[in-house]
């Protein structure tokens, strides 16, 4: 019987044992654990992921760890008397480092940004497609009826997009 890495993962065993690690993000048992249950998907996971497919993946598209998001659009590692300059820095040395540590030297070739969204207990991607002009949200989940757009995702893609 052939055992698989999820089999691993998410068996019994510590916690805190380190299950992926690639000089910047690593994830995990417990990290791993939120893939196989209804609750909110540790950022941890999602920031290996994006390195993962930014070293292997597609050639036309950057992903980005959940920290610029959280840069920008809430008040994770802001001070209280943060201002709009500051963030807009720090959010351009986050996309700089990140692409540096993948590896991305020249973002001309690349038509497509996406931006893991990391909402309390829901996930969604926002994309700014070069390919069409478009800034396009990703979500696994549906736009409830009488719900609009700009109430599930509040002014977060304007936020991301002036940036």
């Amino acid at each position: 019987m052939q055992a698989t890495l999820s089999d691993y993962a998410f068996n019994e065993g510590p916690n805190d044992e380190v299950l992926y690690h690639d000089g910047e993000n690593s994830v995990n048992r417990e990290e791993m654990r939120t893939l196989g249950s209804d609750e909110e998907v540790d950022n941890a996971v999602i920031n290996a992921w994006a390195h993962i497919l930014n070293t292997k993946g597609k050639k036309h598209s950057i992903y980005f760890s959940t920290m610029p998001y959280l840069i920008v659009c809430t008040d994770k590692g802001k001070s209280v008397n943060t201002t709009k300059e500051v963030r807009h820095e720090k959010f351009a040395k986050r996309l700089n480092y990140e692409m540096t540590n993948s590896g991305i030297t020249n973002i001309k070739k690349y038509r497509e940004f996406l931006f893991p969204v990391p909402a309390f207990k829901h996930f969604y991607l926002l994309c700014i497609n070069m390919y069409n002009g478009t800034v396009d949200l990703i979500d696994n989940r549906k736009l409830p009826m009488n719900v609009k757009a700009s109430t599930k995702y509040e002014d977060n893609p304007q936020k991301m997009v002036k940036y």
